[in-house]
């Protein structure tokens, strides 16, 4: 009971769970297709809370979008523990976003 409370564990996984982009607003690909930004999906090959299956349905209808697939043995905690593989995607996102500014 130290590391986290168990409640808000059930809160963030019902959230995950029940969002859904397109409620309101169209299909999820027609939702997705409309979005102008850049975008970096970054996925975990061994998260059995957010599949890869989940990442490459986003990169299928995002318009500007990279995806990297990550391997991992660590699962959902790879986001965690596999912090110099994801800076490095995120540094050259960051930096491809700043250099198309100038």
């Amino acid at each position: 009971m130290k590391r986290f409370y168990p409640h808000c564990y059930w809160s963030l996984t019902k959230s995950l769970d029940t969002h859904h982009i397109g409620r309101g607003r169209g299909s999820i690909p027609e939702v997705l297709q409309s979005m102008k930004m850049k975008a970096t999906i970054i996925a975990i090959d061994s998260d059995r809370l957010i599949p890869v299956a989940e990442q490459e349905l986003l990169a299928k209808y995002l318009p500007n979008v990279e995806l990297h697939i990550l391997h991992s043995m660590y699962g959902h905690d790879g986001f965690l523990m596999e912090t110099e593989k994801i800076n490095d995607i995120f540094q050259a996102a960051f930096v491809g976003v700043f250099s198309n500014n100038k």
